[in-house]
């Protein structure tokens, strides 16, 4: 595989109160949904199974998620046309950068277990 010619999205590990509290369906299908989607964050679908297809999943799961993922104040909205929903930040999650002093908490964190593993 050449990664450089691979298109890939973040998926972020923090453990939010809203993360935690989706069923175990939801946390799954809202990941395949993040390598799913488009570059505006769309994901076109005609049904739940084609869905579910689509993801390679269970058409329950998908039906669990959806449940979850479309409520008030969730992070997914259905699309105007109808034929799909949108991840509300996906953009701004994708693009961006992380901070310096994450970097740096990183450098750092890489050169102390480096040190270690040298010796």
């Amino acid at each position: 595989m050449l990664w450089g010619d691979e298109r890939y999205v973040r998926v972020y590990t923090r453990d939010t109160e809203e993360w935690c509290s989706w069923e175990q369906e939801t946390r799954a299908v809202f990941l395949l949904l993040l390598r799913a989607a488009e570059r505006t964050g769309a994901v076109r679908f005609a049904s739940h199974k084609g869905l579910a297809s689509m993801l390679r999943t269970r058409p329950e799961w998908v039906s669990i998620a959806l449940v979850e993922l479309l409520a008030p104040g969730g992070p997914l909205s259905p699309l105007a046309d109808g034929d799909g929903i949108l991840i509300k930040n996906f953009i701004e999650a994708q693009d961006t950068p992380q901070s310096d002093a994450q970097r740096a908490r990183e450098y750092r964190a890489r050169h102390r277990e480096s040190l270690v593993t040298k010796r």
